[in-house]
């Protein structure tokens, strides 16, 4: 009975063996003047002896065509100073524990197809182990550690692909008897007892793994491959979980007893250099646990941020405490809206209270001043608040108070105490002591007195709105108001005709009242206009009378009487236009009286310039004074120059006086005769 696939060995397997070196040599060839140096500590650079460059890195010249595969990809190899491998993409700085698959896949492609030769079963179970366990599941058991790019020294320390070249001389393995375990769980166990024994790592892969140890006691205790791969690929996980843990614990402690060091020292501040504090603690056995200085300045400064951390906080609530305690001084203070910076600072300062806060040290005058203006605006805004409020209160108080008058005003007119021909100083001892009346005083808006009219103008409007019903009532019964007709009498009849029409409620008897009342002055106004236009033209005509009288030639004498002119006046056309005897005799005797009047007055005239010429050098007409001659004009004739000034047509003078009166009688008056007119005399203003 044969042994299953798995655990048979090709034969080809003793005689299978990858040179890397010679294949390494052969590549590295130098085809340039890069030559590969070592150091005293023994790091390994390069120097050009052309350019005189030196590099850590090692050049592309010098690459065979693996490594210039490799330089290409975004991923690099590095190595920590504890001997621990790593990988860093240049791209995303990113830092990785585990191979990254595009890695991987480069080295598998230069390695496979010369190992697929000496171990084809391989092939099968590199892709079963693919398709089990995807790159996710390695994914979740990296550990946690800070992403950080490599030094010069890691750079330096680029390790060759992770495999172990084949041995050049393998022995087949021998028919070991493996163990049987009652379940899997077993066998798991002593699978990874079997792999922690030749301390397999992450980073080993399952290529190398069945490589090295496919012919070794233990390997075959689970008999599937497929099982046995899983248990590979758990015991790698579960290695770097524990690793991971290690660590992190390994952390931790190291954080505590290095914060712990570092708080311990009064010496160690928040602006202390790493110089400094590396001098300091360079005895400290928690300085010194950690393994590298890269470890022990990252916890300093750590440290030393969350010391600032500290302080600004500390700060932002010694400023914050002070500007609460300022606040509530400055709300103790008595200022107002218009108090000045400076009257406002010398209080303050001067205050005990702001004295003896040790707060207010950590307040500077900027802060100081913002606050300030802050509470300025605040008493501003209480300020206006408070003045509106109190203009709208007093807005509605006289509002109230008006109301209050007009419904006192509304009462009367209830009462019929005020109507459409009540006057103010009729119902003012009514309300001149009453507080409705004594409240509308001194406010602003509408008056008492405003009020008042307010309510007349009401009775106004509703009496020209009930006016019309009044006289069509008149109208259909027939009744005309007179003079002298009874108001109280046609009151009553209107009441009742509208009463039997079913309208007495739209007409009150006041209404009725005033309208008859209007209607009585109306024809008393008529009549008085009546009397005055006939007046005037009574008036209009003796005057007429008079200035026809002006202009009879010969002009009548001062002593003539009515009588003795009667039969000259009585030819005159005016004097045919009034029908009183009265009134010509009125216009006779003014036209005589002002004539006299005239006449004294010239004698005086006369009297006057006769003084003047008596006491002149030289005659009447004119004197000389001097080198200027003055001329006196003659008297003015205000009986020749009367006609000048009329539009009357006038012919020339006769004879100064008449001989006897009897020649009055054949004289009539050349002047046209003037229509009489119905207008107002500006010489007279009555009829006498």
């Amino acid at each position: 009975m044969s042994a299953p696939p798995w655990q048979q060995v090709p034969q080809e397997e003793e005689e299978v063996s990858i040179d890397y070196s010679q294949k390494s040599q052969e590549a590295t060839q130098p085809v340039s003047d890069w030559h590969e140096v070592k150091t005293e500590d023994g790091r390994v650079y390069y120097y050009d002896s052309i350019s005189r460059r030196s590099v850590w890195e090692k050049p592309e010249e010098l690459m065979n065509e693996f490594e210039r595969k490799l330089s290409k990809l975004a991923w690099k190899e590095y190595t920590t100073a504890d001997g621990k491998q790593y990988w860093y993409n240049v791209n995303t700085r990113e830092s990785v524990w585990e191979i990254p698959e595009e890695y991987r896949k480069a080295i598998a492609e230069e390695t496979l197809p010369e190992t697929k030769q000496a171990f084809p079963h391989l092939q099968q179970e590199q892709e079963t182990r693919s398709e089990a366990f995807p790159e996710s599941l390695t994914q979740q058991a990296r550990p946690d550690r800070e992403q950080t790019a490599p030094s010069k020294d890691a750079i330096s320390r680029k390790r060759a692909p992770n495999f172990v070249p084949p041995k050049e001389k393998r022995h087949k393995r021998a028919d070991h008897r493996e163990e049987d375990f009652d379940t899997y769980e077993a066998a798991e166990r002593a699978f990874f007892r079997f792999l922690d024994s030749f301390n397999v790592t992450p980073s080993w892969t399952w290529e190398q793994a069945v490589h090295e140890l496919c012919t070794e006691k233990g390997y075959y205790v689970i008999k599937n491959p497929w099982e046995r791969k899983c248990a590979f690929d758990a015991y790698i996980m579960n290695y770097l979980t524990e690793q991971s843990d290690r660590e992190k614990n390994r952390i931790l402690a190291l954080r505590k007893d290095f914060f712990s060091l570092l708080k311990s020292r009064d010496d160690i501040h928040s602006y202390t250099l790493w110089r400094t504090a590396k001098t300091l603690l360079a005895d400290e056995a928690a300085f010194l646990a950690a393994p590298t200085e890269f470890e022990r300045q990252l916890l300093f400064f750590e440290h030393r941020q969350k010391l600032k951390e500290d302080e600004e906080k500390q700060e932002k609530n010694n400023r914050k405490n002070a500007l609460d305690d300022f606040c509530v001084l400055l709300n103790k203070l008595e200022l107002d809206p218009y108090t000045r910076w400076n009257t406002a600072q010398e209080k303050f300062e001067n205050d005990p209270r702001y004295q003896k806060n040790p707060n207010m040290k950590h307040l500077s005058k900027l802060e100081a001043l913002t606050v300030y203006e802050s509470h300025i605006k605040h008493l501003e805004r209480e300020y206006i608040t408070e003045k509106q409020r109190q203009k709208k209160e007093k807005y509605r108080t006289e509002r109230k108070n008006r109301d209050a008058f007009r419904t006192l005003l509304l009462d009367l007119r209830q009462e019929k105490k005020i109507t459409l021909r009540t006057k103010w100083k009729e119902i003012y001892p009514l309300f001149k002591d009453d507080p409705r009346y004594l409240n509308m005083l001194g406010q602003p808006g509408s008056t008492p007195l405003d009020l008042f009219w307010d309510i007349i103008v009401e009775f106004e409007n509703e009496f020209r709105e009930k006016r019309n019903v009044v006289l069509d009532c008149l109208q259909i019964l027939q009744l005309r108001v007179e003079e002298n007709s009874d108001v109280q009498e046609f009151v009553q009849r209107v009441m009742q005709s509208l009463k039997e029409n079913n309208r007495d409620d739209s007409v009150s008897e006041d209404i009725v009242s005033e309208v008859i009342i209007r209607t009585k002055e109306k024809i008393a106004q008529r009549k008085a206009d009546e009397k005055k236009a006939d007046e005037r033209r009574i008036r209009r005509k003796i005057d007429n009378l008079r200035s026809a009288i002006k202009y009879i030639e010969p002009p009548i004498p001062l002593s003539a009487t009515y009588e003795e002119m009667k039969p000259v006046l009585s030819k005159l056309p005016e004097f045919s236009a009034l029908d009183s005897e009265e009134y010509r005799v009125a216009a006779f005797d003014k036209y005589i009286r002002r004539q006299r009047e005239k006449a004294a007055l010239e004698k005086q005239n006369r009297i006057r310039r006769g003084y003047y010429d008596e006491g002149g050098d030289s005659a009447y007409g004119g004197y000389t004074s001097g080198t200027r001659v003055y001329e006196m004009k003659p008297p003015l004739d205000y009986d020749e120059d009367l006609p000048m000034k009329s539009d009357r047509h006038v012919g020339p003078p006769g004879p100064a006086h008449p001989s006897n009166a009897n020649d009055f009688n054949s004289l009539q008056s050349n002047a046209p005769p003037v229509s009489g007119m119905d207008g107002e005399s500006s010489e007279e203003g009555e009829i006498h």
